[in-house]
């Protein structure tokens, strides 16, 4: 039975003693924590002498920009959760260790110089990015460095010398614009039967004729910029569209006054509009003068020229009911009627533009093909001569002749986008390296 407690202090220890009614003492130690600016501080304990004591656990205290350590006292160090065999009372101080986060910089491509080095802040502080003197801006050969973005491909988001503030580590990731070795002009067009065919009356009720034009307009810009991106990355090609995708009334659209899906198979008598062959070359602006194509070139205002485009897309019917898609470059200008079905609408209509461009920029259909009275297929483009990389004598072979009749490289395989048009354009041949050869030769020549 316990009577009374007894505390005594000397030597710097203090010893509280249970008093029982038989006369023993038990000696007891005091536990107390401090937690030096965290919280919450665990209540204290008391330890029996000669008893093991299990300090207070997990979870310890918190404390805002720094990481918990271990307790400390007198006689040691300890973790929440020790054993504590000490016949002593103490008191256990936490012990914190600052926050810091890491600012890393990814060169995110290759050959760059000039990358700056890593940083480090505390949690709460701000620091000031790189970049503030030149020789911590990248450098990239044929590339201007634009800014910082947070993932690989993302958009920037810091510019060297901005503030960064976030608690957390960071990966910036340089971002790159390409300098283009050569620049190329492409202005688009569009007639209501394109609006009609994507995105009819009847799928729309609710939008505008304006509304469904502008729909249309930012689809023939996105699929413009998806080539443009391509012929940055494989040619060195910047590719420019300084105008607005514009709505251009064509003949056909003047014909049948309002377009609609009633009529959009419907063929118009108006001098015959519909009427082309699919070589324009051989159609002629008598007695035919409102042959789609050449109606368009008369009327767009800019001529197109060596290096610019107008290119025009439609997706009124032409010629019969049967036909369907109809693309060809002419002069300076594109004649784009891709009737899609809407799964394959944007890989074919991208397909369809970069194959059509690449006949503006130097490019042929069949000047790599044998010619069907033997020898080699030599359609003419740049400078008004014909070139023949090579010809296959067999689809199932990678042989090629040259035309010298002699084993030569293979230039066009089938993924190349002048074999077939209608596909995506993401491998890296899809122009192959004949047709880039041309093309290249064809830039040098004109810009």
């Amino acid at each position: 039975m316990r009577i009374g407690t007894v505390t005594v202090t000397g030597g710097g220890i203090t010893r509280t003693a249970t008093v029982s009614q038989a006369g023993t003492v038990a000696i007891n130690y005091t536990i107390t924590y401090n937690a030096a600016g965290g919280s919450p501080t665990p209540t204290e304990q008391t330890k029996r002498h000669g008893v093991n004591l299990t300090l207070r656990g997990a979870p310890p205290p918190t404390r805002e920009g720094f990481t918990f350590l271990h307790w400390v006292g007198p006689m040691g160090t300890y973790q929440p959760g020790d054993t504590y065999t000490a016949n002593a009372s103490a008191t256990l101080t936490a012990v914190w260790a600052p926050i810091y986060y890491t600012v890393r910089y990814n060169a995110n491509g290759t050959n760059v110089t000039n990358m700056p080095s890593n940083q480090v802040k505390g949690h709460g502080a701000s620091i000031t990015l790189r970049g503030g003197i030149v020789s911590e801006i990248p450098l990239r050969a044929g590339h201007i460095f634009v800014g910082w973005a947070t993932r690989t491909n993302g958009t920037v988001a810091y510019q060297p010398g901005s503030t960064y503030a976030e608690n957390t580590d960071v990966t910036l990731f340089a971002v790159w614009e390409r300098l283009p070795g050569f620049t190329y002009t492409v202005n688009n067009y569009f007639d209501d039967g394109y609006v009609e065919w994507y995105y009819p009356t009847n799928d729309f009720p609710n939008h505008t004729l304006e509304q469904r034009r502008d729909m249309a307009a930012s689809a023939i810009d996105g699929y413009t910029g998806a080539v443009a991106d391509r012929y940055l990355e494989l040619l060195e090609l910047g590719v420019t569209r300084p105008r607005l995708v514009e709505h251009f009334p064509s003949a056909i659209d003047q014909c049948k006054g309002e377009v609609t899906s009633g009529n959009l198979r419907t063929l118009c008598a108006h001098e015959h509009p519909h009427t082309h062959s699919y070589n324009p070359i051989a159609s002629s602006r008598s007695p035919n003068p409102n042959v789609l194509v050449l109606d368009f070139m008369d009327n767009v205002g800019t001529p197109g020229s060596n290096t610019s485009t107008n290119a025009f897309w439609t997706g009124h019917l032409i010629t019969t009911p049967t036909s369907n898609n109809r693309s060809f470059s002419f002069g300076t200008a594109i004649y784009m009627l891709e009737r899609s079905s809407e799964e394959v609408r944007e890989r074919n209509s991208i397909g369809v533009l970069m194959h059509e461009l690449n006949h503006q920029i130097g490019a042929n259909d069949h000047y790599h093909e044998a010619h069907p009275s033997g020898g080699c297929r030599r359609e003419t483009r740049w400078g008004g001569s014909g070139f023949c990389s090579g010809m296959k004598i067999d689809p199932d072979n990678e042989n090629y002749i040259d035309c010298n009749g002699e084993f030569g490289t293979v230039y066009r395989p089938e993924t190349c986008i002048m074999d077939t048009s209608r596909k995506s354009i993401a491998p890296d041949d899809i122009i192959c390296e004949g047709c880039t050869e041309d093309i290249l030769r064809h830039l040098r020549h004109h810009h």
